[in-house]
């Protein structure tokens, strides 16, 4: 073998390990972003957390699409978050396999609401679903508006002050 053709060799050796090596460091097939709420069940205006959770090995950004009536908190504040109160997006940064907590309040509206997200790593062109799409519900449970109920009965509340519970739990009760 001569002197010209072992150089085009080994070129062509440090190329492929070179494409290989990046191929590798842009790996993300078994990445994921999941969520967990703190309760499916919530209380009108209440809040409640979800904990973002990413299996990535490097930068990470979740857009997640926040119902109409809910709030948001981030904990703690952060500079590299954004929520458009047009669209309802919510973006911010994971990194690094790190869990991340977003505060909401709930809708003060009871009724089913549903949580929609997408993640896409730095250096990747892909988006992908979060899954799943989470529906919470927002609803008066049944033993909250039974105790206000037994507050009134018993004379420790007004009347005015059941009402509120009286009329979410008829629109909007839960067990």
């Amino acid at each position: 073998m001569n002197k010209d053709t072992m150089w085009k060799l080994i070129v062509v050796i440090a190329l492929f390990a070179s494409v290989i090596i990046y191929s590798n460091s842009r790996e993300i097939g078994a990445s994921t972003v999941t969520r967990a709420f703190s309760s499916s069940t919530i209380q009108p205006g209440a809040p409640f957390s979800v904990k973002y959770t990413s299996t990535a090995s490097r930068f990470w950004t979740v857009e997640e699409t926040v119902p109409i009536g809910f709030t948001v908190t981030l904990s703690p504040i952060r500079t590299d978050w954004s929520f458009d109160s047009t669209t309802r997006v919510l973006k911010f940064y994971v990194q690094d396999s790190t869990d991340y907590t977003v505060t909401y309040t709930a809708s003060s509206t009871t009724g089913s609401y549903t949580y929609n997200g997408v993640f896409y790593a730095y250096g990747d062109d892909n988006i992908y679903t979060i899954y799943p799409p989470w529906v919470v519900s927002v609803c008066v449970p049944t033993t909250e508006f039974t105790q206000h109920l037994q507050d009134w009965l018993h004379g420790t509340i007004t009347l005015n002050q059941l009402i509120p519970y009286v009329k979410a739990y008829l629109t909007g009760g839960c067990a």
